[in-house]
């Protein structure tokens, strides 16, 4: 079994006669040497609480070691461990003969088996700490940086983990059940004999984790990346998240998939060439960069996947609109002529259509975010509930077009045409409008 580092080092290196150092840490220290006489060297440290207040106050605990060769240390000062703002001075006293020496400040976090039920630690920095067997029960660690760190039987049930960061970290045997842990990052963590059962894990990158012997029963995989994970026989997975597994990790190679469901699910990257998903549901999907080569998606349910980057060939066998949404994000759209076209319940996010001829094309609820439809002709076209959440649409005609109920925050209609329109509960949050003046308002 791998081991995982517990300690977080701050090493300082002042040479003495020359007073200069350097320094690399996750506790955020700020040290200050000097020399006020030559028979004596001053360190200044200070350090703020690991939890920005209002959270729970943390601190680390700190020794002072020298070295003459950068090789063997010894400790020059016993651990100090302070509950308020810490801060240290210590005096050295020196010979001008005495050869030149190497100091470091070492700073550990043990807060093993420690009681934080409940505890308010967001935006904690923890990457390295020490929490084997600590209780986390129904903590909150949002955005907390826990990296390196030992979680190693740490109750966790019912704990905020949203976009925390516990990469290498080790959480062998840890209780996650009904945790949250959307966008979390446990890419390369020890994950063995871990429970998630009913976990939200919507979107969290669990890249080469290793999950063997791992319940996952019940767990929100929607998005959430599997890549190059290790599981075993014991390792459980509903059938659905089980099934994407393999596609991430083993592709389809021309096996039958049909009626699968597939939806939103993180395929991106996958082989799926050859595969057989007929009447199989990829509506939400992630299929960026994925081998799409001689697929069979016949009947399959496309709704709103993301094609971007993948590879599609003439032997790819796909509805002609799906096919037509692939060639717009990978081939562009530049003045392309998409009259009377059905595009809805797309997602074209990113997609160039400057100059394009978009008249009555239907774009109901499309997604549009970030597209770029500069001079775009969208006269008549049905954008109703469309995703326009920061689109470029300056100077494009949308005259007569259908709006009701589009999200055009943050967009820019500077020299758009709305003649006619109808904005009917259109959403304009921070939208620069066709006189270019930014307005928060639902309705112009």
């Amino acid at each position: 079994m791998n081991s995982y580092p517990n300690r977080i080092r701050l090493v300082a290196f002042l040479m003495t006669g020359l007073g200069s150092w350097s320094g690399n840490s996750q506790t955020d220290v700020r040290l200050r040497i000097s020399a006020p006489a030559p028979d004596e060297i001053r360190l200044l440290w200070t350090e703020d609480s690991l939890v920005p207040e209002p959270g729970l106050q943390i601190f680390a605990e700190y020794r002072l070691e020298t070295s003459s060769d950068l090789i063997v240390w010894r400790q020059v000062i016993e651990p100090t461990t302070k509950f308020d703002m810490v801060k240290h001075l210590v005096t050295l006293r020196t010979s001008p003969a005495s050869p030149s020496a190497f100091y470091r400040v070492t700073a550990s976090i043990d807060l093993s088996g420690a009681n934080l039920i409940g505890a308010d630690i967001q935006n904690a920095k923890l990457s390295g700490a020490n929490l084997f067997g600590a209780d986390l029960f129904a903590a909150n660690l949002a955005q907390a940086a826990l990296t390196h760190s030992d979680l190693t039987a740490a109750d966790m049930r019912h704990a905020d983990l949203r976009f925390t960061a516990l990469s290498h970290a080790n959480l062998f045997g840890a209780r996650l059940a009904a945790a949250k842990l959307q966008r979390a990052d446990l890419a390369h963590s020890n994950l063995m004999f871990a429970d998630f059962s009913g976990t939200d894990l919507i979107d969290a990158d669990l890249t080469a984790a290793d999950l063997s012997f791992a319940n996952f029963a019940g767990a929100d995989l929607r998005f959430a990346r599997l890549h190059q994970t290790t599981i075993n026989a014991q390792t459980r997975f509903d059938p659905k998240w089980r099934l994407v597994w393999e596609l991430v990790n083993a592709g389809a190679t021309g096996s039958d998939f049909r009626d699968a469901d597939l939806s939103f699910a993180n395929l991106s990257e996958g082989n799926l060439s050859g595969g057989i998903f007929f009447r199989a549901d990829f509506s939400g999907s992630d299929l960026t960069n994925a081998n799409l080569d001689r697929a069979n998606f016949t009947d399959a349910n496309l709704r709103f996947a993301d094609f971007r980057g993948a590879k599609i060939s003439e032997s790819t066998r796909i509805n002609s609109k799906w096919r037509l949404v692939w060639e717009i994000l990978n081939l562009g759209g530049v003045d392309r002529d998409l009259r009377q076209r059905d595009l809805s319940n797309a997602s074209l996010a990113g997609a160039n259509l400057s100059g394009a001829n978009l008249g009555g094309a239907n774009l109901a609820l499309t997604i549009l975010f970030e597209a770029n439809l500069e001079n775009a002709s969208l006269t008549r076209a049905n954008l109703r509930g469309a995703d326009l959440v920061r689109a470029n649409l300056r100077n494009a005609n949308m005259r007569n077009a259908d709006l009701a109920g589009a999200n055009l925050s943050e967009a820019d209609l500077t020299g758009a045409d709305l003649a006619g329109a109808d904005t009917s509960g259109v959403i304009f949050e921070n939208t620069i409008f066709p006189d270019g003046e930014q307005r928060a308002i639902r309705d112009p």
